[in-house]
């Protein structure tokens, strides 16, 4: 999964928020999981940054519908520009 936020996204003198995803697919939907980067160097959800993370799933949950992100933090406002999902095991995006 790619995020990319747009320009507004968190001020850099915030601390990084603990983002959640659900995946809801044709077939099933996954657990909420809270986004790790692949990246751990710098902390994810800045502004004009693209993060990509990877979320594991036990069942194979089809074409994605939709998601949701959500979060338990208080967080800036913050703003994704676009997502990208990419099926790892059948080599196909999913959503963008």
């Amino acid at each position: 999964m790619k995020i990319k936020t747009g320009e507004k996204g968190l001020s850099n003198n915030s601390t990084s928020p603990s983002i959640k995803v659900l995946l809801n697919g044709d077939r099933n939907k996954t657990e909420s999981y809270i986004l790790k980067p692949s990246d751990t160097k710098r902390k994810p959800f800045q502004e004009n940054q693209t993060d990509e993370f990877v979320i594991p799933s036990k069942n194979y949950v089809g074409p994605i519908k939709n998601l949701q992100l959500s979060s338990d933090d208080q967080t800036d406002p913050w703003f994704i520009e676009n997502i990208i999902m990419r099926d790892i095991a059948q080599g196909k995006v999913r959503f963008d």
